[in-house]
Parts: structure tokens; C-alpha cells; sequence
């Protein structure tokens, strides 16, 4: 048997389709918030579709996720480039919740 890919995660995902803000705090004053979209959610993690892609193991406090709006602190886990019929270039990341 042939495997493309090993599921790593322990918890279920779900696909949504929610627009986020984020920013990296080590780099980006608190009014320098990007925009991405939330694709997939987890009680551990997420997929995000970002324009820019992020070293792995970067934190990211990511505001939308929840109705409150807290920042959810996160960390890069794998990036991968997104095929999109746009001509800009798109991510997807994975990022764990950190504890």
C-alpha cells in the first residue's frame, strides 16, 4: 500500500471560510495587522490562506477565530504554496495553538 500522506493530527478539523487579522509579534507594531482567511479549525490547530508565507516555528497571534475576537496565540507548523486561478501568490499554514 502506497501512502501519500500521513495524518499526523489528533483532533478532527473543520472547513470554514472565516477572514482573520494576524500579526507577528515579534516584528509588527500592534497596528500593523495583516488579513488571511480561515480555512480549517481544530481544538489544537488551523489552516490559514495567507499572501505570505512564514518560517515554521514563527508565532502569529491571530484575531476572528472566535466570536470575542480574542488573540489566539499560534505557531507556524508547515507552509505550503495554494494553487489560486489569481495571479498573486497565496499560503497555506498550519499553525498549532500554543498552551
Amino acid at each position: 500500500m502506497l501512502l501519500d500522506r500521513i495524518e499526523c493530527r489528533l483532533d478532527p478539523r473543520i472547513k470554514t471560510e472565516v477572514e482573520i487579522s494576524y500579526y507577528i509579534p515579534a516584528t509588527d507594531a500592534r497596528n500593523q495587522v495583516r488579513k488571511g482567511v480561515l480555512t480549517e479549525l481544530g481544538e489544537g490547530g488551523a489552516r490559514l490562506l495567507l499572501d505570505e508565507p512564514h518560517r515554521v516555528d514563527a508565532r502569529l497571534l491571530i484575531s476572528g477565530i472566535d466570536e470575542v475576537q480574542n488573540p489566539v496565540e499560534c505557531d507556524v507548523r508547515w507552509i505550503r504554496k495554494a494553487a489560486t486561478p489569481s495571479r498573486s501568490e497565496h499560503y497555506y499554514v498550519g499553525v498549532s495553538f500554543s498552551e
